[in-house]
């Protein structure tokens, strides 16, 4: 059994090797959430757990820590301000704190982790997300509100050869892109990133998108150059989709570019991502996807509703294992080599920055002169378990991704075990 949580602004004490340290016992929470994590049943060796407490007295502040596997002994600590962690109390203002808390929560979520008791979890669907408001944005400027982008979790081989025998699951093919939603309001039609920021289109795509036959619309997908691959329509004539299941949102996405297509002539920068529906046809799906070496297959659930965020609804089988790193400073030895490559760094569990190996720089034109902090996207071989990376190489810049984005949960162990 469970010790008891104290709930908001009780008392915050020592509980069973749960609770923190005396020292903030002046303190009382303001607010706090329990984050699971479990992919056991998709053939995966992790079921974790990560609680925050948001904790102060009206003029001190501090976020308590624990984790660990769940139903164990969880190790607890306190954040800092700087993304790193402490066994002892560190004492912030309230501001401090909650961008700390905010980090934290934000930065598990994108590795999968859940809120206790949510939806999520289950196959019950949640209420439908009402639309996020988009339009009144200027260019640049991010969204403050929900998470725009479903996102998928990692799953091994051998879980992929399990969904293509579900026929709960459709097969698609996994695209090197940029995601991007297409949104048309008032007459006017707008891109928008995964942070939510209003960005441009080609203008040869959005001169098709303007032949879609409808007035208003969202739609979800990836940029791929000047073109735009489709995922789903999750808006259609103001009628809000997220809540009806996948299948209902994909096929009114193909009979909307179907009628555009017919009407025009063709349509050469928009269309629907390649689908595989029956068990024999995904079979020859994932074969024929790994005969062209593409990055990598998903699995759309087909009865979900949209829910934001990474939630373990729909997942992703990369053949090519990739991950975004952020470029950090080499050390003294390192820096003192001359070598023309940079060092990469990823998020541990402590919230530090940890060197997960080096990238060769040659030729690598769309780095800056002094690529100190850029996001980059990094293919390589595997990942051992200390978390270095082999055979890495940086393939891009991603300007549509957080730092708190940049974690060790994105990697894939040599026994493609995730992290």
């Amino acid at each position: 059994m469970q010790p008891p949580r104290a709930s908001a602004g009780q008392q915050y004490s020592r509980r069973s090797g749960r609770g923190a340290p005396e020292e903030s016992r002046n303190m009382q929470i303001q607010k706090q959430v329990r984050l699971l994590f479990n992919d056991l049943n998709i053939g995966g060796r992790s079921d974790k757990e990560y609680a925050l407490q948001l904790l102060s007295d009206g003029s001190r502040a501090a976020v308590a820590a624990q984790y660990g596997r769940r139903g164990g002994p969880l190790t607890s600590g306190y954040l800092t301000t700087g993304a790193g962690w402490s066994k002892t109390v560190v004492e912030m203002t309230p501001e401090q704190a909650q961008a700390a808390y905010d980090r934290k929560l934000s930065e598990k979520q994108a590795g999968g982790y859940v809120a206790e008791n949510s939806q999520a979890t289950s196959d019950t669907p949640r209420p439908a997300s009402q639309p996020t408001e988009v339009s009144t944005l200027s260019s640049g400027v991010e969204n403050a509100g929900e998470p725009l982008c479903e996102l998928l979790t990692e799953i091994d081989e051998a879980a992929a050869e399990r969904l293509v025998e579900d026929p709960n699951y459709w097969l698609q093919r996994k695209l090197d892109g940029q995601r991007r939603m297409i949104r048309k309001s008032a007459g006017k039609i707008v891109g928008i990133n995964r942070k939510g920021q209003i960005v441009p289109l080609p203008p040869e795509l959005e001169a098709e998108v303007k032949q879609l036959p409808l007035s208003t619309f969202l739609i979800d997908g990836e940029a791929i150059g000047e073109s735009f691959v489709a995922f789903e329509l999750l808006e259609a004539d103001e009628p809000d989709l997220r809540a009806r299941p996948y299948w209902y949102r994909f096929s009114n996405l193909l009979a909307a570019l179907a009628q555009a297509e017919k009407e025009s002539g063709g349509l050469h920068y928009i269309r629907p991502v390649e689908t595989w529906f029956k068990t024999e046809q995904k079979q020859e799906g994932l074969k024929w996807l790994h005969e062209i070496r593409a990055e990598g297959a998903v699995f759309k659930r087909i009865e979900a509703p949209f829910r934001p965020g990474r939630n373990g609804q729909h997942f992703k089988n990369k053949f090519i294992k990739s991950c975004t790193c952020k470029v950090i400073a080499k050390d003294g030895k390192d820096a003192a080599k001359g070598h023309n490559s940079v060092a990469l760094g990823l998020l541990n569990a402590k919230g530090e920055w940890q060197e997960v190996g080096h990238a060769s720089a040659i030729g690598k034109t769309f780095l800056p002169a002094d690529p100190l902090g850029v996001l980059a996207e990094v293919t390589y071989l595997y990942a051992t378990e200390a978390g270095r990376l082999y055979q890495a190489r940086i393939t891009g810049i991603r300007t549509d991704v957080r730092e708190t984005e940049c974690t060790m949960s994105q990697l894939i162990f040599k026994e493609d075990v995730n992290a």
